[in-house]
């Protein structure tokens, strides 16, 4: 059995029990100058414990393939580009960290914040792919982020903003289709390069499918050398080292111009320009940490029930049979006040 109860139930829990105690150890009652006896005492004493433990809420934790779903729905569009490899972003505790260390702790902050919404997850490079489906299940989203990499810096001929445009869009108005009264959010998380010389098509189809709109840039103006995928990634010691025996080819990616190692840097222009086209707005996560907090303000008023493939337990209160208990005590005390009242008239 499960005790769920609250700060109010705790305040309501104190008063009954000083009324219990009153009349366990009456003060200043004489029995002389009372006609209460020891079966009133009982009664009302009693009556004082069964609404405590209504207070506290008994529960029986059952089994279920039914939960209960907030109709907020949120989705990631994350930049995997090699790029985002460069060690110049800022963490959530402002340590300097690589732009997609820090992309996967915003995603998994926005999460945490999105108490009972559904999440699907987008990754954009040299091609899209969906992920993850759209799921109740936040634990989804987590190990999407614990297990995603980049992809190899020479995959591709350069990076394009509207990779994931028409992945975006399907499962937006996929999703919009499903649940028009839901509330649709989206976070694209990139460093807003782009090195491709075509036209990037605009974000602005998404506007009919989309509520809220988060463009959140990664990296810094000053920008940093892309690190060689074939070196490891998670030491920026032997990475940032000047050890000269070490070509350089071997850490960093060669800018074939220059020869020398290329620097990527965050253009928040684009991305400020995504955000206009979507009516959303722009983010620079280096200088703001409370990305996700406007869940507050943005998760949706109504719930919709949604069946579960693995039953979950549910706790389910028990209250009713202590609250038919102590209403039955209480009908018994009125009945004996009414009583003695007329017998005093």
């Amino acid at each position: 059995m499960k005790i769920s109860f609250s700060w109010i139930s705790l305040v309501a829990i104190a008063i009954l029990g000083i009324l219990a105690l009153y009349e366990i150890f009456p003060i200043n009652r004489k029995n002389l100058s009372s006609d209460e006896t020891i079966y009133m005492r009982v009664r009302r004493v009693l009556i004082c414990v069964l609404l405590a433990i209504c207070a506290l809420c008994p529960c029986v934790m059952k089994s279920t393939l039914q939960r209960s779903l907030n109709a907020t729905n949120v989705i990631f569009v994350l930049d995997v580009t090699g790029s985002m490899n460069v060690n110049d972003s800022k963490d959530l505790n402002n340590n300097t960290t690589t732009r997609f260390n820090s992309a996967k702790q915003i995603i998994k902050q926005i999460t945490n914040n999105y108490i009972n919404a559904s999440f699907t997850a987008i990754r954009f490079g040299a091609s899209s792919s969906v992920d993850v489906p759209l799921t109740p299940d936040s634990n989804a989203i987590e190990n999407w982020v614990d297990t995603i990499n980049t992809e190899p810096v020479g995959v591709s001929n350069g990076t394009s903003l509207d990779a994931p445009l028409d992945k975006t869009l399907l499962e937006a108005k996929a999703i919009h289709d499903a649940h028009p009264q839901d509330v649709t959010v989206l976070y694209l998380i990139s460093d807003g390069e782009e090195t491709t010389s075509r036209k990037r098509r605009t974000f602005s189809s998404l506007r009919g499918y989309v509520n809220h709109a988060y463009v959140i840039g990664v990296g810094s103006k000053n920008g940093g050398k892309i690190p060689n995928t074939t070196t490891k990634l998670n030491d920026l010691d032997d990475i940032n080292s000047t050890d000269s025996s070490t070509k350089q080819s071997d850490k960093w990616i060669i800018d074939p111009s220059t020869g020398k190692p290329g620097i990527s840097k965050m253009d928040p222009q684009n991305l400020k320009n995504i955000a206009d086209e979507i009516s959303g707005k722009y983010v620079d996560s280096s200088k703001n940490h409370s990305i996700g907090l406007e869940a507050k303000n943005i998760l949706s008023k109504q719930w919709r029930q949604n069946n579960t493939v693995k039953p979950r337990l549910r706790p389910e209160p028990i209250v009713w049979p202590f609250a038919i208990l102590a209403s039955i005590l209480i009908l018994w005390e009125l009945s004996c006040w009414i009583t003695k009242s007329r017998k005093l008239i």
